[in-house]
């Protein structure tokens, strides 16, 4: 069985947050932890899409065995273009889509071959540099 984990990037921050610090219901609503400067308790409040963006673990890893993540850019070695990890409502699963629009079905195989070479989110260079 596939392991459902998140991640969420903070855009005020710039930073990943830390796993401990956030949760999803199971309804979907995602929580953060604000902790005061001098608590030890954990206040949670709903985590805002205007600040926060919520990736989800395809429960694929790549050759280096770094975990793949909704949003995460693909290399397969000198060969262009990058590919994107996406989520497809109507199929209800993950497949790559190669940055000239092609899509492609995200196997094992071809998954594990590549390499995760950072996030649109954190590195939006990356997809316009491809673009270029």
């Amino acid at each position: 069985m596939r392991e459902i984990k998140f991640r969420a990037w903070d855009k005020e921050e710039q930073c990943w947050l830390d796993p401990k610090h956030f949760y999803i219901t199971g309804s979907g609503e995602p929580y953060t932890c604000q902790q005061g400067r001098h608590s030890i308790s954990c206040r949670y409040e709903l985590m805002g899409t205007e600040r926060y963006i919520i990736e989800r673990f395809t429960g694929l890893k790549d050759k280096k065995d770094k975990e793949g993540y909704r949003g995460d850019i693909i290399s397969f070695g000198s060969t262009r273009p990058l590919y994107l990890i996406k989520w497809s409502i109507c199929n209800a699963g993950f497949y790559l889509e190669s940055l000239d629009g092609r899509k492609e079905e995200l196997g094992i195989v071809n998954f594990t071959v590549g390499e995760i070479i950072g996030n649109k989110t954190q590195h939006p260079k990356l997809l316009e540099q491809d673009n270029a």
